[in-house]
């Protein structure tokens, strides 16, 4: 058993996370099609998760700041798909929406290296949502917090349902916005 809830809560959702993780790679962010879909999957979670955000805080702001890059790289590359629309999500735990959120802006750093390497000048224009970096110091803040959480508590278990529900909307979105892209092909 891990050692404290920082390592519960990672190894509770590493299935959902690696699920995720897939789908959003097959997105091919250095093509224009790719990257669209990629930032609409995005753009559409993020602002279900701002709607259950608390008003003033740290993820609030995360969110409006990556929402407004999004929409900045959206504009750039003239998209004209909609996004899915997931449904409402209930009040979350504020370190579910931190801990899903902050893991997102350290995970933009790695894939900013295959969004850099794209040849399509339009994909490379719309840089604002990989321009922006993670806060200093958030990362390892929420991890901190996330390890005096007692393991057994209440509390831990409504995070790792809230991160697992996350994860779930993601996966939901990400999965319809490859059949819209993709119709022929079939996903699972």
């Amino acid at each position: 058993m891990p050692a404290d809830f920082r390592q519960t809560l990672k190894h509770a959702s590493q299935a959902d996370h690696d699920r995720v993780d897939d789908l959003l790679s097959s997105f091919d962010i250095a093509t224009k099609q790719g990257f669209e879909g990629f930032l609409i999957i995005h753009k559409a979670c993020f602002a279900t998760m701002l709607g259950t955000a608390e008003r003033g805080t740290d993820t609030a702001s995360s969110l409006r700041d990556m929402l407004t890059c999004i929409d900045a790289d959206l504009t750039a590359l003239r998209t004209q798909m909609r996004a899915p629309q997931p449904a409402p999500l209930p009040r979350l735990d504020a370190m579910a929406l931190a801990y899903l959120i902050e893991g997102s802006r350290l995970g933009s750093r790695v894939l900013k290296r295959i969004w850099a390497g794209s040849s399509d000048p339009v994909v490379r224009a719309a840089d604002a949502y990989f321009s922006m970096e993670p806060a200093p110091g958030r990362w390892k803040d929420i991890c901190d917090a996330l390890s005096v959480i007692p393991v057994q508590s209440t509390r831990a278990g409504a995070i790792i349902e809230d991160t697992q529900r996350l994860f779930g909307m993601f996966q939901d979105v990400a999965i319809e916005m490859k059949t819209a892209q993709h119709p022929q092909e079939a996903i699972r």
